[in-house]
């Protein structure tokens, strides 16, 4: 059986709903994210532990210039799969593609390198693989949720946080003591500077409380580390 989640180095790989680019980029940026960057052979390989007979969506893709390959984290590309043997990247253009094609699958059915090309349309019916980041500490993992919504004017409800948290295997933060309580402050003032602690408490069955940092919610998910 296929996991929809994964852990590797320092990042929380997990299966998002599509079916088109764009809305798999959405639903990654939900979860603190981006669509997969893939950085090496290595990671492109381990990446097969999603294969369950569908292809799915990663982060590159020359929307901006055409040609021009962008992975949608905005770090540098410096390692591409793609199928040459068939002539990927080829910006196809039919009916399904009356644009071309500008966003990036990847095709296990071609092998090693596996990499195509295809229009941001919905009869491709692809999921995506999201890659988010985390910070750990002990035998936690800390990830930030809805920062990018809130920096463009369009925040996460608290459900929506809190069904995050949860599809990235853990839950809101609990906070245990001041050193930890401290820590957080630290480690995402520094990251965030646009956070200001304001001081929010809600108790959650009986667990110590959730931390506010801006609007926004750090999460752990401390189950799956």
């Amino acid at each position: 059986m296929v996991k929809d989640l994964n852990i590797r180095g320092k990042s929380i790989y997990k299966i998002v709903d599509g079916p088109s680019w764009t809305e798999a980029e959405a639903n990654s940026n939900k979860l603190g994210g981006h669509l997969v960057t893939i950085n090496d052979d290595e990671e492109n390989a381990f990446l097969s532990v999603f294969n369950d007979g569908s292809n799915k969506w990663i982060g590159l893709n020359d929307l901006n210039v055409e040609g021009q390959w962008e992975w949608s984290s905005g770090e540098d590309v410096t390692f591409a799969a793609w199928d040459t043997e068939s002539n990927q990247p080829d910006d196809h253009i039919d009916s399904h593609n009356p644009e071309g094609q500008d966003f990036v699958s990847i095709d296990w059915d071609r092998g090693d390198t596996n990499w195509d090309d295809k229009s941001d349309h919905s009869i491709w019916n692809l999921n995506g693989i999201a890659e988010t980041k985390f910070i750990r500490r002990g035998d936690s993992g800390y990830v930030l949720i809805g920062y990018d919504q809130w920096k463009d004017n369009n925040s996460l409800t608290t459900e929506e946080v809190i069904e995050s948290a949860n599809k990235l295997g853990g839950h809101l933060v609990t906070i245990n003591d001041s050193e930890e309580h401290s820590w957080l402050v630290n480690e995402f003032g520094k990251r965030y500077h646009h956070a200001v602690l304001i001081g929010y408490t809600v108790f959650i069955e009986s667990t110590p409380f959730t931390l506010w940092l801006g609007g926004f919610l750090i999460v752990c998910a401390s189950s799956f580390i």
